[in-house]
């Protein structure tokens, strides 16, 4: 179970741990994006700071409705007890939690200044 609040922007946001290159880790706080169809993304800053390994790119439509070219990198998340894999989009942005991380759970948000936001795994 992961649990976060929802900020003054109304914005559900939970702190992602993410593991790069020689375990170097880093709490980085993320907001969850149900309009984003991938795993994580992350500024480019955070990114060096982490040494993550680049891994190709790929063409993302953003929310303004400009396209651009992302580079994608691999990084491990601390996600519910366990780490796992997952491609990090670099951008320029706030962090952002995708649906690609969030699939196979339930993702509960009292959408409120101060409200709980509460990810959990789906029962199997």
């Amino acid at each position: 179970m992961i649990e976060g609040t929802v900020n003054s922007a109304l914005e559900a946001v939970v702190t992602l741990g993410v593991v790069g290159t020689a375990e170097r880790s880093r709490g980085v706080a993320a907001v969850i994006d149900t309009g984003y169809s991938g795993d994580v993304t992350l500024p480019s800053d955070v990114v060096n700071s982490l040494a993550l390994a680049q891994v190709g790119s790929t063409r993302a439509r953003l929310a303004d409705g400009e396209e651009a070219e992302l580079a994608t990198y691999v990084a491990s998340v601390d996600w519910s007890r366990n780490k796992r894999g997952v491609a990090v989009h670099a951008a320029e942005s706030l962090p952002l939690i995708g649906m690609r991380l969030l699939e196979g759970h339930r993702l509960r948000v009292d959408v409120e200044h101060g409200g709980n936001v509460l990810i959990e795994p789906l029962a199997s």
